[in-house]
């Protein structure tokens, strides 16, 4: 009987993050909600923390989904395995925040999940070319009693939390352009409540609270919801939040500039832009 191939985890990952324009910072943000709204999140809480410890820098995400359940924690680890059908997520299928694991040395992710079955724990972490994880009991009562989450009002009910161990340069980062990073990806998510998203306990508020109207595009039998927002006051929309954006369950995937700009006045034409949402393309 043959041999199965052998596999550079760590290379992999590696690729997997080189597929992003994107820094790796923002692929975290992303990765993170992006998992949220498959798990079908109604609230996720985003926690920066400077403690003193050995790390001292941490963002923390809290989901309120179903959690997992303890054969989907023993999945958990294995990349490139997902629990999601074709069509029904936007997380990179069984990759998700493992990614972050490779983007730096002496990374570390913790990870505790309230499920149907049980309160599962464990720690994963990055250390150059190696990735490791370690969910023994002794590690999932380590992780339980200094983490406190299980004595927070927000993991009362189920759901999954995980903790990120940051660098001050990525604490910082994060303190000053998560709010712009969530606007840009979710902002679709965000003017539906789906899910709504709070940084340190405050809400996030959408890129543009300006006038709305909705319009369906019809494409092969399918009715395309497309809402076209306006703002009546003196704010203007960066180039990269302009003019249709494409959106797949909340998050967005592409960006168009399109020419309906030769129809509006001219100090109006900054002040403009469209949402579609496809996600009835990706099933």
């Amino acid at each position: 009987m043959g041999k199965n191939l052998p596999i550079d985890l760590a290379e992999t990952l590696n690729n997997f993050l080189g597929s992003y324009e994107d820094d790796h910072r923002d692929v975290l943000i992303f990765e993170a909600i992006s998992n949220a709204i498959d798990a079908k999140a109604n609230t996720v809480h985003i926690t920066l923390q400077k403690r003193d410890d050995r790390r001292g820098f941490y963002i923390e995400f809290y989901d309120n989904g179903p959690g997992m359940t303890s054969q989907q924690f023993k999945k958990y680890y294995t990349v490139s395995f997902s629990q999601k059908q074709k069509g029904e997520g936007i997380g990179f299928a069984g990759v998700g925040a493992k990614i972050f694991l490779i983007a730096k040395d002496d990374s570390e992710i913790i990870t505790v999940t309230r499920g149907p079955d049980g309160i599962f724990a464990s720690r994963m972490y990055g250390t150059g070319n190696d990735i490791g994880y370690d969910d023994s009991p002794k590690s999932r009562e380590e992780i339980l009693g200094s983490s406190g989450i299980l004595k927070r009002d927000t993991f009362k009910n189920k759901g999954t939390w995980y903790q990120v161990g940051l660098t001050e340069n990525e604490y910082y980062y994060f303190r000053n352009n998560l709010t712009r990073i969530l606007q840009l990806w979710f902002n679709y998510a965000i003017l539906h409540n789906s899910p709504k998203i709070y940084i340190n306990g405050e809400k996030i508020k959408p890129l543009i609270l300006g006038k709305k109207e909705k319009h369906l595009l019809h494409y092969k039998r399918h009715n395309i919801a497309c809402y076209f927002y306006y703002d009546c006051n003196e704010n203007e929309l960066a180039d990269e939040n302009r003019h249709r954006v494409y959106n797949v369950f909340g998050k967005r995937i592409r960006n168009d500039r399109v020419n309906f700009e030769e129809e509006i006045v001219d100090h109006q034409r900054r002040k403009v832009f469209c949402i579609v949402d496809v996600s009835i393309l990706a099933c």
